[in-house]
């Protein structure tokens, strides 16, 4: 799969380029636009998500204290501290991984998987969920605002990618 995703102008230079016999020999036939579903798919950070969910764990883990059966070896501060340190992490990995991994040509959808991680973060608590203004009725509504909004993500401007 192609995480790039292929907007009308996009479909629109390689089939131009298809007609020209641009196109090398043997190469698969232009794609058409992704869907408004296929797009909203491609935007979610699924390896980022994964990783921060690992390393929110292991710190939830090791703070939890040992009358709860946890080993409790860092302090409420240290897991705030922590947990921020994670979202950084993964929001540089799911950056870099859609970069060099899966070859995102455009930072306007790196950015935009980038603020859909945040929204999922702020949604299960993370960070936000150690200050005292954080209520998880308000990552609930963030969740489902961001993710009913980021189907509408407009074609962004500039050239076509070459896909």
């Amino acid at each position: 799969m192609n995480r790039n995703i292929i907007w009308e102008k996009d479909a629109a230079q390689a089939r131009a380029m298809a007609v020209a016999g641009a196109r090398a020999p043997g190469a698969p036939p232009p794609p058409d636009p992704d869907s408004r579903s296929e797009r909203l798919l491609k935007f979610i950070p699924g390896e980022a998500i994964g990783l921060y969910l690992f390393l929110e764990s292991a710190i939830k883990a090791a703070a939890t204290p040992p009358e709860s059966s946890g080993s409790g070896i860092i302090s409420a501060n240290e897991k705030q501290i922590l947990l921020w340190i994670s979202l950084g992490v993964a929001l540089v990995f799911n950056w870099l991984y859609l970069l060099r991994v899966w070859k995102v040509q455009r930072s306007s959808q790196r950015l935009i998987s980038c603020v859909a991680l945040v929204v999922y973060v702020f949604a299960g608590g993370g960070a936000f969920a150690t200050y005292a203004w954080y209520k998880p009725l308000y990552g609930t509504l963030a969740l489902a605002i961001a993710g009913a909004f980021l189907i509408f993500a407009p074609e962004p401007p500039g050239k076509p990618i070459n896909v």
